[in-house]
């Protein structure tokens, strides 16, 4: 049952949110997973510095992204569980 849960929630992040791959990945590990860190060697052209530089501005806005997209989902996820849980107790009493 968690796993069918954890697949729709995933479903639902990658079609709503930028990147949405990035955050159903995380949700399947259960933890952050950050892309890899681009390496720039000791020895580089200028054309090689111009490509990493690009990569890590690329890199920062993917993980700011990231984040920004687990903390919607799971303010999300929160507010659907209170609406339950007020449902819940509404009709109990």
């Amino acid at each position: 049952m968690y796993q069918k849960m954890v697949h729709k929630v995933g479903l639902y992040a990658s079609m709503q949110f930028k990147n949405g791959s990035d955050t159903t990945i995380c949700l399947l590990e259960e933890k952050l997973v950050k892309p890899e860190v681009p390496v720039l060697e000791e020895e580089h052209t200028a054309h090689e510095k111009r490509v990493w530089e690009y990569r890590m501005n690329d890199l920062l806005k993917t993980e700011k992204q990231l984040e920004g997209n687990l903390r919607n989902l799971f303010i999300v996820l929160m507010s659907t569980w209170s609406f339950v849980q007020r449902m819940y107790y509404k009709f109990k009493w």
